[in-house]
């Protein structure tokens, strides 16, 4: 099984080199060596596996949208009056 670079990974995913880095971990990057400066090298299968996961459309990448609530004040403060500006008309019933 033949391994991908970091330049391959880019260029099959529409990333830069870069950004590949950056996301190894979640790509699959394995370092070919033992120090941290080590390339990087990838899976076809698991660059496969993660643009499955990162289609638009399928289920597992839609989160449903949380409602934002409002907030609300307790109707049991007594709010105080706004002074009136010099020059702004005022408000009627206030």
């Amino acid at each position: 099984m033949a391994m991908l670079t970091t330049a391959e990974v880019a260029a099959e995913v529409k990333m830069s080199e870069d950004w590949v880095r950056d996301h190894a971990p979640e790509l699959g990057g394995i370092r070919a060596g033992r120090t941290k400066r080590a390339p990087l090298r990838f899976e076809p299968e698991g660059i496969e596996a993660w643009k499955r996961d990162h289609r638009v459309g399928q289920p597992a990448a839609i989160r449903p949208r949380r409602r934002r609530s409002l907030a609300r004040r307790p109707d049991d403060i007594e709010l105080l009056p706004l002074p009136a500006a010099a020059g702004s008309p005022r408000i009627r019933g206030a």
